[in-house]
């Protein structure tokens, strides 16, 4: 990473840049998320939902 340093012009960054950049990093990885890994990872979460909750039943207390 350049540690805070801006690549075009070396110098310090302000922290508005960063809370800008963060403001639109998170929706944008939210619905990539949302769009992608929900189709890749929900079926698996749900089959190890189930299987934990059969595990769990089956424990005697």
């Amino acid at each position: 990473m350049n540690a805070g340093l801006d690549a075009s012009h070396g110098a310090s960054r302000s922290p508005w840049r960063d809370r800008h950049e963060f403001t639109f990093t998170l929706p944008t990885a939210l619905h990539q998320f949302l769009a992608l890994g929900v189709r890749l990872y929900f079926p698996l979460g749900f089959a190890a939902l189930v299987g934990v909750s059969i595990w769990f039943a089956r424990q005697q207390r």
